[in-house]
């Protein structure tokens, strides 16, 4: 509902539905994020055990939902899963070591018509997990610490504890804990990683998920990430995609292989894209005689970037390794900040598609000025909180009412604007208090608050008023 160069006048009234009791809309006090916040995210009705927010497992709003057990948290699409994350190990297959168990990670991802693209536990190396993180070569405090290779015993990574899980109409998702720690004699919780993973209403041809990684350390010693040849956020393939001379004698190793491979943003594939520094990286291959693909883009903002990828060459697997060009540190002052977007598709991948995605997430974003009135049962609406999410995950913008009910949408403290597209405006009155811990009562509808307005922002000014009723 484009309006080029022209001032739009849009006029919503809804019907009051419900009186919730949920936060839909940071304040301009929080700094714009290009990731949906658990702080953004609507809050559960009632309280947890662990007193963390939870979103409501019968909430659907943009088409998905957040379900969580004490083993895992899932995200969905109808009665479809997108992904699970693993707050538990899943039982180690019999004949594996037991050394292999490890929580942290996503596994299954699925496609749209349900194809599983991920494994765990597989044949060949079976510490790799699904999508998951950790670095190889490490030096802590004068031990040299293996993240990764679990059979060395010397580290290993798991799930540490659910800080929220939210269901809001411009994503769907769930902010955890990983801990780093040391597997022998003292043990020590080297580094905390916080994972916001994210999935975004989509038009169900394909799935799209981010997972923005904080490494933090947890103690005054740094953690020194050495020069290595792998190492950092990693993808593991289906077993099936194993190349063929690697399943011959394999004990319990699929019947038929699978074709497979990889392809970047330079047009190459396994071998010579092998440490490429890229924007993105498309795994791909058949299952049951039709095409799949799972595609990482990295975040133009990501250390290193565009990072180097780490494409093994027999093997189902890559990761982005920033370590690949030399050492550095992660200490109390030096955080490492990583955001990665996940595209699957029933597919092969289209590399003009999948720029123009990279694009719209990472390139110049054309903005434009929004401005308007919200007025609640025919008064102006003061000390409002409006936000304007765009599709796919886009940087939102924020605004509060003035005592008049006007608002202008800021992108940032300096930036009186919003991205020029497609998304949905959501409004709250909802506020924190910090002293209390506790959200104030809501005082608007349902409608407004949880659903949002559809609505394309377009180049010149736009004006946006929202005409509220409770009746």
């Amino acid at each position: 509902m484009g309006h080029s160069n022209q001032e739009v006048s849009m006029i919503v009234k809804i019907k009051m539905l419900t009186i919730s009791t949920v936060l839909l809309v940071a304040t301009l006090s929080q700094p714009a994020a290009q990731t949906l916040s658990a702080q953004t995210a609507a809050q559960p009705a009632t309280p947890t055990e662990d007193g963390n927010p939870r979103a409501e497992p019968t909430s659907t709003l943009g088409g998905l939902s957040v379900r969580e057990t004490q083993q895992t948290i899932s995200i969905q699409r109808g009665e479809s899963t997108l992904l699970t994350y693993n707050k538990q190990s899943p039982p180690v297959p019999t004949g594996i070591d037991p050394i292999y168990a490890r929580s942290g990670f996503l596994h299954p991802v699925n496609s749209p018509t349900g194809k599983t693209i991920t494994a765990t536990f597989p044949i060949d190396h079976a510490h790799q997990h699904g999508i998951f993180s950790a670095w190889v070569k490490t030096t802590y405090s004068g031990r040299q610490i293996d993240f990764w290779n679990l059979a060395e015993r010397t580290g290993r990574v798991g799930h540490k504890r659910v800080n929220a899980t939210f269901n809001h109409v411009a994503g769907t998702g769930f902010d955890v804990d990983l801990i780093y720690e040391t597997a022998t004699e003292p043990i020590v919780e080297v580094l905390n990683e916080n994972w916001k993973v994210v999935a975004y209403p989509t038009d169900g041809s394909f799935y799209c998920f981010d997972i923005e990684s904080q490494q933090r350390a947890l103690t005054d010693q740094p953690l020194v990430v050495e020069k290595y040849h792998y190492g950092g956020m990693a993808l593991r393939g289906r077993t099936e995609w194993l190349h063929a001379e690697k399943l011959v004698g394999a004990a319990g190793g699929p019947k038929e292989v699978e074709p497979s491979d990889f392809l970047n943003d330079q047009g190459s594939g396994r071998e010579q894209g092998n440490h490429q520094h890229t924007k993105w990286v498309s795994l791909h291959g058949e299952i049951d005689g039709k095409p799949a693909s799972i595609t990482v883009l990295s975040q133009a903002d990501n250390f290193r970037a565009p990072q180097a990828a780490r494409l093994h060459p027999t093997k189902p697997y890559f990761c982005f390794s920033p370590c690949v060009d030399g050492s550095f540190v992660i200490d109390r002052a030096h955080p490492l900040i990583s955001r990665y977007r996940y595209l699957v598709t029933d597919t092969e991948p289209d590399p003009q598609w999948i720029e123009k995605q990279w694009q719209n997430w990472c390139g110049e974003q054309s903005i434009a000025p929004t401005k308007g009135t919200i007025t609640f049962n025919g008064e102006p609406l003061a000390a409002a909180n409006i936000a304007f999410y765009p599709e796919l995950g886009g940087r939102p913008s924020y605004a509060s009412t003035d005592e008049q009910g006007h608002y202008s949408l800021k992108l940032d403290e300096q930036t009186e604007a919003a991205k020029v597209g497609s998304g949905t405006f959501l409004i709250s009155t909802s506020t924190y208090d910090e002293d209390t811990q506790e959200w104030s009562i809501e005082r608007l509808p349902k409608g407004a608050t949880e659903e949002g307005f559809s609505y394309e922002i377009s180049p010149g000014q736009n004006v946006v008023d929202f005409h509220l009723s409770a009746q």
